[in-house]
């Protein structure tokens, strides 16, 4: 019985000390990131708290991108961004709490969000009408402002964009996240930081992407788990959105058949369809809509074919992919 005993406090004091190595690990990397990398946009007040906006261009219309379900904010436009801006005045920013934007108190809600965005582009002076750009899960959260200041909105590009019933239509066994302690313990000792370290696909290793998400992380993994715990009451607060009017939409939908390659063998084919059919019923959001296949693509088409992104847009604001 000794020997267990020894080698459980073996065990033991090993793990004690790989969690010791990643809290140091992860204290001395917030303490480098503060100094490697700073904002390129500006901080702007909307009652309260300060979010981050980059804006590019001043060439009319305005384009506003909103991220995903993420910690990456408005980096994942930065290849979409870097071409409308020579067409269009560009705006990107991060929600509250992520990367430099300040968190607030307010709840996370479809409704916050939509106050927050609005209360941006007023006192940032970004006039409408508006052509919103959404990512993944601001399919979702973009509902609540649409419908309160549709007036604003002139167009809509959804990029592979969520569907408010698809985690009630989605298998159970994919929607399970672990609680909220976990992901914190991850934080706080570095494990989320050491895996964010690897390139992000279709970016290049000096892509501002790459250096400045994983260096904010410990600012916008709280923010993140503020969002990804509410998903369904978000999912909930944009189900009773159901239309736009007339507001022209495009549906652009990643179709790569290597998009669901992370998942379980049993689970990649009933995804693939489904997602498809949850993307069609998107365009019964507006009278005029039509959806853009994006084949080499899959959930991040802004990063695998910005063209397509960047041509829907064009499309919106002049009528043709041509100008």
């Amino acid at each position: 019985m000794k020997w267990i005993k020894k080698l459980s406090l073996g065990i033991v004091g090993f793990l004690l000390l790989l969690f010791s190595i990643g809290f140091i690990y992860e204290q001395v990397s917030r303490v480098i990131a503060e100094g490697a990398v700073s904002p390129e946009g500006k901080m702007v007040d909307v009652g309260g708290h300060r979010l981050h906006v980059l804006s590019q261009g001043n060439a009319g219309p305005t384009v506003v991108f909103e991220s995903g379900l993420d910690t990456l904010g408005h980096l994942s436009w930065f290849k979409v961004q870097s071409e409308v801006r020579n067409f269009a005045t560009t705006v990107s920013y991060d929600r509250a709490g992520i990367l430099w934007s300040e968190r607030g108190e307010a709840r996370k809600t479809g409704q916050a969000m939509a106050e927050d965005l609005h209360g941006l582009l007023q006192a940032g002076g970004f006039s409408a009408p508006y052509i919103l750009v959404g990512h993944s899960l601001a399919g979702i959260t973009l509902r609540p402002f649409i419908a309160k200041y549709g007036s604003d909105v002139a167009g809509v590009v959804l990029v592979d964009a969520s569907h408010p019933e698809q985690f009630d239509r989605m298998p159970a066994e994919l929607n399970q996240l672990p609680a909220r302690w976990f992901f914190n313990m991850m934080n706080t000792f570095g494990i989320f930081r050491f895996s964010e370290l690897a390139q992000i696909p279709q970016t290049d290793p000096d892509d501002r992407i790459n250096l400045v998400a994983p260096a904010m992380l410990h600012k916008s993994m709280s923010g993140y788990l503020d969002e990804i715990m509410v998903t369904s009451r978000l999912a909930e607060e944009a189900r009773g959105i159901s239309s736009f009017g007339d507001i022209p939409v495009v549906v652009i939908t990643g179709t790569s058949p290597a998009r669901n390659d992370a998942l379980a063998m049993e689970y990649r084919n009933l995804m693939s369809d489904l997602w498809f059919e949850m993307q069609q019923e998107l365009l019964l959001l507006s009278s005029d809509s039509r959806q853009i296949l994006a084949p080499a693509s899959g959930h991040y088409v802004q990063l695998e074919q910005p063209e397509i992104v960047v041509a829907a847009i064009r499309d919106l604001l002049f009528g043709t992919t041509d100008q």
